[in-house]
């Protein structure tokens, strides 16, 4: 293991010891316990979310919406998948339906929890490898959707999951895999204990030309002693991990530290509490802890387009979708690409410039294609409302703001005599989207 992922590891045990002097953890949990669901949902919390800026919800509210079921949400999104052939792969797949879907349902949660658990340390994808093939990525991400859904206890998936070509496609010899199984969601980094680990699962391996995880007829017959217990096969292995005491507080911390940016003590000592057993209550708890709205890390690409795409009622392009890959890799912070977790994005003066850019072009470039509401572009209502302000800047440089951003903002006085030296509409609805677009700093988040 190289000392940056060692660091990483090591950082997570230590918020997790830091945790040890909490109270025990409670047999039971709630959809409120440890969480504040008074008022409205905070301004980091919605944009994690992706929720447009142009409706607020109450907490308690939201709770209700992510348990109701919408039997259109996947119906109302088939002409679009089907026109730019985004069923067969995945990052476009969620992005679709995190982008136009309706945000304030079961089906939305689902597909949200799973991309981030996607981009966590504990579920990564790891399509940078040569190993993972888009099949088993595919295959990996249904599984995850399909047990956050149905709200499986994390411990029964996670064991399915360490039995599963995606888990050996990351990791792929007995010997890594033992390794990884241990360190990545126990916190055991003893060198003694991977050969053993590796000896229980000497019939495993991934075949990298075929693509498939084999199990030869060379099983381990020979019991190996680990912290305290005889473990002769796999699934023992795997049962003794899923089954630690320190298993689950591990998955907190990954999950923590991706929507956080840091393994926030005081969340994961909540979730410990607790002893959730659910991603689904897992990320409830995590997205209405007050700790949420103290966040200080970048904000990741799509926290910035997607719900730019649904204030702005805007269908995103086939050739959109590329664009904004291209730039997700290009600030370092790719979705589904890491074995490991995602990457944070590098918001530097290049990188802010491309994506003002985009966001601004999203809506200057096609003032007037008002067609269907499949067609690209963007609804009539957006752009009239900032052509009618116009004649004045100050208004409407407030309004394309309150398009791209939702944390408020006010604007040199500069900028709006900018904008009204301008000689059209659409040059000045033009310059106040691209002032706002390059408000650099709405690309972090700040503790409120």
């Amino acid at each position: 293991m190289d000392a940056s992922r060692r660091a990483l590891l090591l950082a997570s045990v230590a918020a997790l010891q830091a945790c040890d002097s909490e109270s025990e953890p409670e047999t039971s949990s709630t959809a409120t316990q440890g969480a504040n669901t008074d008022g409205n949902i905070g301004i980091q919390a919605a944009a994690a979310l992706y929720l447009p800026y142009n409706k607020t919800v109450t907490k308690q509210q939201l709770l209700v919406d992510i348990d109701t079921k919408d039997s259109n949400f996947y119906y109302e999104l088939v002409p679009y998948l089907e026109r730019y052939q985004r069923t067969d792969r995945a990052i476009e797949y969620f992005l679709v339906h995190l982008g136009h879907g309706n945000h304030f349902c079961k089906e939305y949660f689902d597909n949200w929890i799973t991309y981030q658990l996607a981009n966590t340390f504990s579920l990564a994808v790891g399509s940078e490898l040569s190993t993972v093939s888009n099949s088993i990525v595919l295959t990996h991400v249904s599984e995850i959707r399909n047990a956050v859904s149905k709200d499986q206890s994390i411990k029964s998936f996670m064991l399915s999951y360490f039995l599963s070509e995606m888990f050996w496609a990351r990791f792929r010899s007995p010997e890594d895999n033992g390794r990884e199984v241990l360190e990545v969601y126990l916190g055991k980094f003893q060198d003694d204990l991977v050969p053993k680990a590796a000896k229980i699962l000497q019939n495993y391996a991934f075949i990298e030309n075929t693509g498939s995880l084999q199990k030869g007829l060379n099983e381990n017959t020979e019991p190996q002693f680990i912290d305290g217990q005889w473990l002769t096969t796999p699934t023992e292995l795997y049962q003794y991990v899923v089954n630690h005491p320190d298993f689950l507080p591990h998955v907190y911390a990954h999950v923590v530290t991706q929507l956080y940016g840091a393994a926030d003590v005081e969340v994961i000592a909540s979730l410990k509490r607790q002893n959730i057993d659910s991603f689904r209550e897992l990320y409830k708890q995590a997205l209405l802890h007050p700790n949420m709205e103290k966040i200080q890390r970048p904000k990741y690409p799509e926290e910035i387009l997607l719900p730019v795409i649904q204030t702005g009622q805007y269908v995103l392009r086939r050739d959109g979708f590329s664009t904004f890959l291209d730039l997700m890799d290009q600030v370092g912070s790719k979705p589904m690409l890491s074995k490991l977790e995602r990457q944070k994005p590098d918001w530097n003066a290049l990188n802010i410039g491309n994506l003002s850019s985009f966001l601004e072009t999203l809506f200057s470039t096609e003032a007037g294609n008002f067609s269907s509401s499949w067609t690209y572009g963007y609804g009539q209502a957006t752009y009239v409302a900032l052509s009618q302000l116009a004649e004045q800047p100050a208004d409407l440089l407030a309004k394309a703001h309150s398009l791209l951003w939702r944390e408020p903002f006010t604007y040199d006085a500069s900028f709006h005599t900018l904008i009204a030296q301008q000689d059209s509409t659409k040059d000045k609805v033009t310059a106040a989207l691209r002032i706002a677009a390059m408000n650099y700093t709405h690309y972090q988040f700040s503790a409120e």
